[in-house]
């Protein structure tokens, strides 16, 4: 739900607790968080029943992204019904951890956790994928470019489509070209 009067009034008269998740488009954590821990069916299962999820783009609500900048991203904030807050949390949190923390904010019992585990080291095959990958999410092909908002003219996005369509032989690339390079003369 988005961060709005009606998201916390909703969880005042439920009595339903409040999840807030503040996060950015270009944040990786945020996307593992978002594929594997609220993806998992049993998270899903517990947000739905007890809590009300309000979900932040940091880019989108600098307010906001200001307001929760020292939890860093993913920023995840447990919040009693009455929008206390209840568990402030930085970063990745895998599905069971973050069960038994849902579970026992819940429950109304303090809780102390501490700040997340350290992630597995990538392969640098997994890590290139992973940011291809990403860069591939990020297209904007409404308007040419990278990005969710105003699109500068940044040459290493631009650079790797190139790589991508020549060495590759990637389609998906190749027409992500033209676009962007009008949009860049456009700006310039």
């Amino acid at each position: 739900r988005p961060w709005d009067a009606e998201s916390f009034a909703e969880a005042r008269r439920s009595g339903k607790h409040v999840l807030v998740s503040v996060q950015a488009g270009w944040c990786h954590w945020c996307h593992v968080m978002n594929d594997e821990t609220f993806g998992d069916p049993r998270v899903r299962r517990l947000l739905a029943r007890h809590w009300i999820a309000v979900r932040v783009d940091a880019d989108a609500r600098p307010d906001l992204a200001e307001r929760f900048q020292d939890y860093a991203w993913p920023a995840t904030v447990l919040m009693t019904p009455e929008a206390e807050v209840a568990l402030p949390l930085r970063g990745y949190r895998p599905p069971a951890r973050f069960l038994r923390l849902l579970r026992a904010v819940r429950s109304g019992r303090r809780v102390v956790d501490a700040d997340p585990p350290t992630p597995e080291p990538l392969a640098l095959g997994a890590l290139r994928e992973a940011g291809r990958a990403q860069l591939a999410r990020l297209y904007d092909p409404a308007a040419g470019g990278w990005g969710s908002r105003q699109k500068y003219p940044y040459g290493a996005p631009l650079e790797h489509a190139l790589f991508e369509a020549l060495v590759r032989d990637d389609a998906a690339a190749a027409r992500r070209i033209a676009p962007t390079l009008e949009g860049h003369a456009a700006l310039l």
